[in-house]
C-alpha cells in the first residue's frame, strides 16, 4: 500500500512538473577574458535547458553547455611583446533562479543570476603559432574546475528569446606567467528557441 502511494505521488509530482517545464536550446556570442591586463577573446557557447515555473513570476533554469573562453595575454620577453592566444573549452552547468515579467501584450521580459559549476575538457595557448601548449596538462598547470556565477536579462516574443549574459569566475586558473590572478570572466549575447 505505501509503495502504491509513492508511486502515485510522484507520478503527479512528474506531471505536474512536466507541465511547468518548457525547454529550450540556444547558442551564444561574445568575448571572455582573465580580468587583467589581457584583451578579450572571442567566445561562444551552444546549449539547451529547461524552465521550471514554481510560481507566476519566479522560476529556476538549470543548463548544459559548451562553451569556448580565453584571452590575449602580451608578455614581454627579451625586451620584445609577444602575444599569447589561449582557447578552452568547457562542459558547463548554470543554474539561474530568475523573476520574469510583461513588458507588452506579447513581449516578457526574465531577468536572473545563479552560480555556475564548469569543466575544461581542452585547451591551448600558443604565441605567433610558434610555441603551443596544453593549458590543462603539466606544461601550464591551469585548473580544470571552475565556478562562479552567471547574470542574465532576457527578452522574450512567442518562442524566441535573446538575453545577454555575464559569467564571472572564481578559481583561480593558473600561477604561471601572469602578474595579475587569472580568473574566467565572459560576457555572450544568445538567441534562444523554446519548444
Amino acid at each position: 500500500m505505501r509503495m502504491a502511494l509513492l508511486s502515485l505521488a510522484l507520478f503527479l509530482t512528474a506531471n505536474v512538473m512536466a507541465q511547468k517545464l518548457q525547454p529550450f536550446v540556444y547558442i551564444g556570442l561574445g568575448g571572455s577574458d582573465y580580468g587583467s591586463d589581457d584583451r578579450s577573446k572571442g567566445s561562444w557557447k551552444l546549449g539547451g535547458g529547461a524552465e521550471w515555473s514554481f510560481h507566476k513570476h519566479w522560476g529556476v533554469r538549470p543548463m548544459l553547455e559548451l562553451t569556448r573562453k580565453g584571452a590575449d595575454e602580451l608578455l614581454l620577453s627579451n625586451y620584445r611583446e609577444h602575444t599569447w592566444y589561449t582557447r578552452m573549452y568547457y562542459v558547463e552547468i548554470p543554474v539561474v533562479a530568475y523573476y520574469t515579467g510583461k513588458l507588452s501584450e506579447k513581449w516578457m521580459i526574465l531577468a536572473g543570476a545563479g552560480p555556475y559549476a564548469a569543466y575544461g575538457l581542452r585547451g591551448k595557448m600558443e604565441m605567433w603559432g610558434d610555441e603551443s601548449y596544453h593549458v590543462f596538462g603539466s606544461e601550464m598547470d591551469f585548473k580544470r574546475f571552475d565556478y562562479g556565477y552567471q547574470l542574465m536579462v532576457q527578452v522574450r516574443k512567442n518562442h524566441w528569446a535573446f538575453s545577454f549574459t555575464d559569467e564571472r569566475g572564481f578559481v583561480k586558473l593558473t600561477d604561471k606567467f601572469y602578474k595579475a590572478s587569472p580568473y574566467n570572466r565572459v560576457f555572450h549575447i544568445n538567441a534562444m528557441y523554446y519548444f
